[in-house]
C-alpha cells in the first residue's frame, strides 16, 4: 500500500481509470469534514489491501487505483473521488469507497449514494499550462430526463458552448472541466479545475448560475484534501 501525501493537482482523466464512484456525505462543520475524510482513507487503505491479497485469485476483477477526498469550502460537504480499474463495473453502497462493511460517514440518518461514472470527455481551459496547481474544483450534478442520453447531452452542450465562447474557452483562472457520464446514461458529473475559488466562483455567477438553476443541477464549490492510492 503506497500513500501519497497531499498533491497539487489530483489526477481527474488518468487514461487507465475505467470507472469512478462518487460519494457527497453532508458534514456538520469544517472538523467533522476532517473526521469523515480521514475515516474514509482509512476504509479505503484498509480494503485496497484486502483487495490486493485477493488479486491473484480473481485477475480480472476491478481493482481500486486511487481515492481522491476534496471538502466543500462552506464545510458542509465531503466528496469521495474513487477510481477504478478493471472489466466490470465496481460494487456500490459502503463497499464501493473501500468501506469494507462499516459506514465512513457519521452523521445524517441517510445512507448517501455512491454513483459509477465513466470519463467522456476533458476540455482544457485558457489558463492551462500543464505546471499550475488548481485551488478550486466546482462540481456540478446533472440529472437526464427519460429521452436524454448523458453523452449526448455532454456533446450538445459542449457544442453549444464552443458556438457561444468559441473553442478556445477564454475564461480567466479556467484550467480544465472533465465531464463524466454515469454508467445508465441518467447523470452527468461535471468536474472543474480552476486557478482560484474566487475566479471559479466568478465564473459561475456570470456564465452559469441561470444554467445550473434551470437545469435543476446541484454541487458546490471543492478544494482537495488528500489523496491515496491502492
Amino acid at each position: 500500500m503506497t500513500s501519497v501525501q497531499p498533491s497539487p493537482r489530483p489526477i481527474l482523466d488518468d487514461p487507465g481509470t475505467a470507472v469512478v464512484l462518487v460519494t457527497v456525505v453532508k458534514a456538520r462543520n469544517q472538523q467533522h469534514q476532517q473526521e469523515l475524510a480521514d475515516s474514509a482513507i482509512r476504509h479505503w487503505q484498509s480494503a485496497a489491501a484486502r483487495d490486493a491479497e485477493r488479486r491473484g485469485q480473481t485477475p480480472h476483477s476491478t481493482r481500486p487505483v486511487a481515492l481522491s477526498m476534496f471538502v466543500s469550502g462552506d464545510g458542509h460537504e465531503v466528496l469521495a473521488y474513487a477510481r477504478y480499474t478493471g472489466d466490470s463495473p465496481p460494487p456500490t453502497g459502503p463497499a464501493a469507497q473501500g468501506a469494507g462493511g462499516p459506514r465512513w460517514w457519521t452523521y445524517g440518518p441517510d445512507e448517501p449514494m455512491s454513483i459509477p461514472f465513466r470519463p467522456y470527455r476533458v476540455v482544457r481551459g485558457s489558463a492551462e499550462d500543464g505546471a499550475t496547481s488548481p485551488e478550486s474544483f466546482p462540481v456540478a450534478f446533472f440529472t437526464m430526463d427519460e429521452q436524454t442520453s448523458a453523452q449526448r447531452w455532454v456533446d450538445d452542450m459542449l457544442r453549444g458552448e464552443e458556438e457561444r465562447e468559441g473553442a478556445d474557452r477564454d475564461y480567466p483562472g479556467a484550467l480544465a472541466a472533465h465531464l463524466q457520464v454515469s454508467l445508465d446514461e441518467r447523470r452527468v458529473l461535471s468536474f472543474s479545475e480552476w486557478r482560484s475559488e474566487a475566479q471559479a466562483a466568478a465564473h459561475i455567477a456570470e456564465v452559469w448560475a441561470p444554467f445550473l438553476e434551470r437545469l435543476g443541477a446541484t454541487g458546490a464549490l471543492y478544494r482537495h484534501y488528500r489523496t491515496v492510492a491502492a
